[in-house]
């Protein structure tokens, strides 16, 4: 699939500046908010009617979640008329070494930061980091389990750092527990009974945070 053009989308109160991600299933914008201010746009591929119902509901319930700590947080969400499913985020932050957001040079060049971009950068991060971030992320899947959904997806590029701590991010997978396996999710991080309980998500963690701490690839581990 081709780069997405960002003005076949139109999302209500928001202009969209930038690509930033191109998926067949889901693309991610720079953009504005309302107000004026930078914010990413995250669209997912149109649902029909009665999928497109229970998407929106699995929104309402996340976007309160998503106001504390260790999320990063939905400000917004809606459907477009061709059953395209958008949120806004606060925009994550950049990527260091690149220009400032408020010249072109910087909108045109923004790179989100995330853990996955960070051992790229930085190499290893030390245990005492990692045991840090992973408290951070582990009580925002607290708050997620104990409101009846699982993430599915946690991973090193779905955690995100804004202004500074890392926060979960992509709401793409997160659905209801289920008693039968289900292996959607990213290979490395995926436990061989699935995703579909709380604790293929701590699995999925713990997965994330030896990459973190040892900057060697998911399947090598032992």
């Amino acid at each position: 699939m081709g780069s997405p053009d960002q003005h076949q989308f139109a999302v209500p109160g928001h202009e969209l500046l930038r690509v930033l991600s191109d998926r067949e299933q889901s693309k991610l914008f720079l953009g504005r908010g309302p107000e004026g201010g930078l914010v990413a746009v995250k669209l997912e591929q149109p649902r029909t009617a009665g999928r497109l119902e229970k998407i929106l509901a699995r929104y309402r319930k996340l976007q309160g979640l998503t106001a504390r700590d260790g999320f990063i947080r939905i400000l917004g969400f809606g459907a477009l008329d061709d059953g395209w499913v958008w949120h806004s985020m606060p925009l994550a932050d950049n990527l260091p070494g690149l220009a400032p957001l408020n010249s072109e040079d910087g909108l045109q060049h923004y790179t989100p930061l995330t853990l996955a971009s960070w051992i790229i950068e930085n190499g290893p991060a030390s245990a005492s980091q990692a045991a840090t971030w992973g408290h951070r992320i582990c009580l925002a899947l607290g708050i997620l389990h104990e409101a009846g959904l699982v993430h599915r997806d946690v991973k090193p590029s779905n955690l995100v750092f804004v202004n500074g701590d890392i926060t979960l991010a992509d709401y793409g997978l997160v659905g209801e527990p289920g008693s039968e396996a289900d292996l959607i999710g990213t290979q490395g991080f995926i436990p061989l009974e699935g995703t579909s309980d709380p604790g293929a998500d701590l699995f999925a963690l713990g997965k994330t945070l030896y990459q973190a701490f040892s900057g060697k690839d998911p399947m090598e581990f032992p």
